[in-house]
C-alpha cells in the first residue's frame, strides 16, 4: 500500500487559514475540505487539521496525530491570531494530547516546556467575567496614574459589565469566544474611541470583541472602519437593552 505523500507547511498553513473560518463559523466544514483537497491534502487530513484548530482554541484534547513542526506554526499562529489567552488554551490542550497519543514524542514535549516557560514569564490577564447587578456610571475624564509610564486608570465595573452583556459572543462578529475553565467564553471589552483620543470609560464607548477583532481595532488597516461600524452597533446594541 503507497504512502500519503508527506504534507507540506504550505498545504497545513491553508488548513489553518480555512481552520480559523470553520471555527468562525464563516465557511462550511465540507466547503474547507474542498479547498484543501485542491491544494493536495485528502479530505481526512483536512478534516483533521480543522478538528485540531478548533479543540485547541478550546483548551480540548485532541485526538488526531500532527507533527511537531505543525504543531509549533499552530502555536505560533494562535498567538499572533488570537492571542496570549488563546496561547495558553492551546497549550493546556497539547499537554493533554501528549499522553493520549503515546510514544516517546521528544519534539512535542520540547514545544510544550518552551511555551509553557514563556508564559509563565507574561502577567495573566484580568478576564473581567464578575458578575454585575446594575450598569456603572462610568468616567467621562478618566484619571491618569503614574507608574513606569503614564497609563489610563480604567473602571473595572465597565469592563466587566460589558463583557458580562456580550455573554461570551463578539458583538462586532457574533463568534463564541473560546471556553475558559470556569465555563464562560472569553472576549476583551474594547474602547471605540481610544482612552487617548479623549474617548469617555463608559458603556457607550466600550465594546465587547474577539481578540482578533481587537487586535485588528488597534492595529489593522481597516481600524477607522472597524471604528465606524463598532459605534454603529453599539447603539444598537444599548437601544435594544433599553426596550
Amino acid at each position: 500500500m503507497a504512502r500519503e505523500p508527506k504534507i507540506t507547511r504550505q498545504q497545513y498553513e491553508a488548513a489553518y487559514r480555512l481552520a480559523r473560518r470553520v471555527d468562525a463559523g464563516t465557511l462550511r466544514l465540507t466547503d474547507a475540505k474542498l479547498e484543501l483537497v485542491k491544494v493536495g491534502l485528502n479530505a481526512n487530513s483536512a478534516a483533521d487539521f480543522i478538528y485540531i484548530l478548533r479543540h485547541m482554541l478550546r483548551g480540548e484534547i485532541y485526538k488526531r496525530a500532527m507533527s511537531a513542526p505543525a504543531t509549533e506554526d499552530f502555536l505560533k499562529w494562535i498567538q499572533r491570531d488570537y492571542g496570549d489567552a488563546a496561547l495558553a488554551q492551546a497549550l493546556k490542550a497539547l499537554a493533554l494530547h501528549i499522553p493520549f497519543n503515546g510514544g516517546a514524542m521528544n519534539g512535542h514535549r520540547e514545544l510544550l516546556s518552551r511555551y509553557e516557560a514563556a508564559m509563565e514569564a507574561k502577567p495573566v490577564p484580568e478576564t473581567a467575567l464578575d458578575d454585575l447587578d446594575a450598569p456603572p456610571t462610568g468616567s467621562g475624564a478618566p484619571d491618569r496614574a503614574k507608574r513606569t509610564m503614564h497609563v489610563f486608570q480604567r473602571d473595572p465595573a465597565v469592563r466587566a459589565h460589558v463583557v458580562k452583556r456580550a455573554k461570551g459572543r463578539c458583538e462586532y462578529c457574533g463568534r463564541q469566544g473560546f471556553l475558559l475553565p470556569n465555563g464562560n467564553h472569553y472576549v476583551e471589552a474594547h474602547h471605540i474611541i481610544a482612552l487617548a483620543k479623549q474617548g469617555p470609560d463608559t458603556l457607550e464607548n466600550v465594546i465587547a470583541l474577539c481578540p482578533e477583532h481587537h487586535r485588528e481595532a488597534h492595529f489593522g488597516t481597516e481600524a477607522d472602519r472597524l471604528e465606524k461600524e463598532c459605534l454603529q452597533l453599539l447603539v444598537k446594541i444599548l437601544c435594544s437593552k433599553q426596550e
